[in-house]
């Protein structure tokens, strides 16, 4: 296999790289960026829901988590069935546990609240 050097020093070969934010992956795929922020918004979800009980969904536009999944999109656009899924599991999770809400199928939650699909 092929190595780079600079300054007679071997390049590392890493299977991902943070830059700005966004994790790249060797194979340039976004599964590993998606995995990661979804993580991350999960649990600001969870941190929300659990110390927040606004009963105005106005609230929850501003701080929805899912803010937080379309950092640099345009770097990462996820464009897997599977990494879409991940991505809109978060908005889905978080609406339908929102007080008086999870009645609603996902698209009434969404339209309730003034909310796209992601």
């Amino acid at each position: 296999m092929p190595y780079l050097t600079i300054n007679n020093s071997v390049l590392p070969i890493v299977p991902n790289i943070c830059d700005l934010g966004v994790i790249v992956s060797n194979d340039l795929s976004a599964t590993t960026h998606v995995t990661d922020a979804v993580s991350k918004a999960h649990r600001r979800a969870k941190l929300i829901l659990a110390r927040c009980q606004f009963t105005c969904p106005c609230f929850y536009h501003i701080c929805t988590p899912v803010r937080l999944l379309e950092y640099n999109t345009v770097i990462w656009s996820a464009h897997t069935a599977r990494d879409i899924d991940a991505i809109e599991c978060v908005q889905r999770r978080f609406t339908k546990c929102l007080r008086g809400y999870n009645r609603y199928t996902y698209s009434e939650r969404l339209s309730r609240l003034k909310l796209q699909s992601l």
